[in-house]
């Protein structure tokens, strides 16, 4: 008579903690670097006096938002892109049904379609220099 085998759990090779570190340090790595580059690309420098520093092609304009993705822009009915950003004072991203309906001093950007790319909210001294800015061009 043969004696039967216990039952056990499968056996697993054992584990590779060097192999699994290297493998979440080098993603940790690539998530820094892919935020950095990302955040570098979409959010204005601050400078000193707490302004930022805006694309050349930012124009100063009166926002209303619609039903979102539309919005009026100086009187003039628009909409926003589809990755379309408004961005409060601090550069965090607004959600459009928090302001429908409000009227918006901004920069904003258009994409090539004459969509709304971006729309910054100003503080007091940028609305100054986009006041200033507008005033040269005319």
């Amino acid at each position: 008579m043969t004696m039967p085998l216990p039952l056990s759990a499968p056996s697993r090779p054992p584990a590779l903690p060097a192999r699994r570190a290297a493998l979440a340090l080098g993603c940790g790595a690539l998530a820094l670097w892919t935020g950095r580059q990302a955040h570098a690309q979409s959010v204005p420098a601050t400078g000193i006096d707490g302004t930022r520093n805006f694309p050349a092609a930012s124009r100063l304009g009166e926002l209303v938002i619609g039903f979102f993705p539309e919005a009026s822009l100086d009187g003039q009915a628009t909409r926003f892109s589809a990755a379309g950003q408004l961005l409060d004072t601090e550069n965090r991203i607004l959600v459009p049904s928090g302001v429908y309906g409000q009227t918006l001093l901004v920069r904003y950007e258009l994409d090539s379609t004459g969509a709304i790319r971006r729309a910054w909210l100003l503080n007091e001294a940028e609305l100054q220099i986009a006041r200033d800015e507008a005033a040269r061009r005319r």
